[in-house]
């Protein structure tokens, strides 16, 4: 089950989002301000980071400069602020998505859900390629599925890595 960090400091909005995302399966921790959502950060990883703009204490850019210095989680801007230099001000301090309110929480769900896989699905972890089940050692020229090891030649091996990069990044196999 993958957690969230809400930081929103509007009661109604942030039990809406709090009990929709709970609904579709999601862990969410909730809070009304930034200093908050900072010191929950430290204490907690999360999957994914939601955040108000204008809120007491820390506002949602001095959050989300926060965790973006410390953590590789991603970040989306939930507000009301929407003009367009606000827009690629979040984008520039380190937001991977900006939803402006009004907004429907089936969009929120559906953009939270692929920033999500996109940060799970390829992660490299010392030097090694990672997706749901396959992890690929360039290094020393080895695939493994779950407990099952194969050592491959090095060509096959990059051509093996590039394929299943294709793969996470389109969606379409490559066959080779």
């Amino acid at each position: 089950m993958y957690r969230i960090l809400l930081a929103e400091d509007e009661v109604i909005l942030r039990e809406v989002v709090e009990v929709f995302f709970q609904k579709n399966g999601f862990e969410i921790d909730a809070v009304d301000n930034g200093t908050d959502a900072c010191s929950l950060a430290d204490r907690q990883k999360y999957d994914l980071v939601i955040l108000d703009i204008m809120m007491p204490g820390k506002d949602g850019k001095e959050v989300c400069r926060y965790i973006r210095s410390r953590y590789d989680v991603p970040i989306i801007f939930l507000t009301a602020l929407g003009e367009e230099c606000d827009i690629i001000s979040g984008y520039e301090i380190g937001a991977d998505e900006y939803v402006i309110k009004p907004f429907s929480t089936k969009v929120l769900l559906m953009k939270a859900n692929a920033l999500i896989s996109r940060y799970h699905g390829l992660l490299a972890k010392n030097g090694c390629l990672v997706i749901d089940e396959i992890t690929i050692d360039p290094a020393r020229h080895i695939v493994r599925l779950i407990t099952k090891t194969w050592s491959l030649h090095a060509t096959r091996s990059l051509i093996m890595r590039g394929t299943l990069i294709l793969k996470a990044m389109t969606g379409l196999w490559i066959h080779t």
